[in-house]
């Protein structure tokens, strides 16, 4: 019977820790669009005694430096139709965006609830 060598435990080890850590990506991913789309819809996300909403997707756009200019290419195109869908498609993909960024920094927090066992809520 022979040993496996050094080389080949080794790279099993890789294997198991890169798949494990593939897993995580992948709920990590999930939850992000999960959360995503619950602040898009309006809908309370809670972790714990903590709360966010669809106005704290919009403090993190006014945070960006794109808002004041969509916002103000929005108010100047409004006679204009085309200029202003265009400004509308942009300022929705901020909107989105800033969803997106704070959905990514809770999906860490709401990933390790779910592993222990804690309470994540929505409504």
């Amino acid at each position: 019977m022979t040993t496996p060598c050094i080389v080949t435990m080794d790279l099993q080890r890789y294997l198991v820790e890169q798949e494990r850590l593939d897993n995580v990506l992948d709920a990590l991913d999930s939850i992000t669009k999960e959360v995503t789309k619950d602040l898009l819809h309006y809908n309370e996300v809670r972790i714990g005694s903590q709360r966010w909403t669809f106005d704290d997707v919009l403090s993190v756009a006014f945070e960006t430096e794109e808002f004041c200019d969509i916002c103000k290419a929005l108010a100047q195109s409004t006679t204009e139709p085309e200029r202003f869908l265009a400004q509308r498609t942009s300022y929705q993909y901020m909107i989105e965006a800033a969803a997106e960024a704070l959905a990514s920094t809770l999906a860490e927090r709401i990933f390790h609830l779910r592993k222990h066992g804690g309470f994540y809520d929505y409504r």
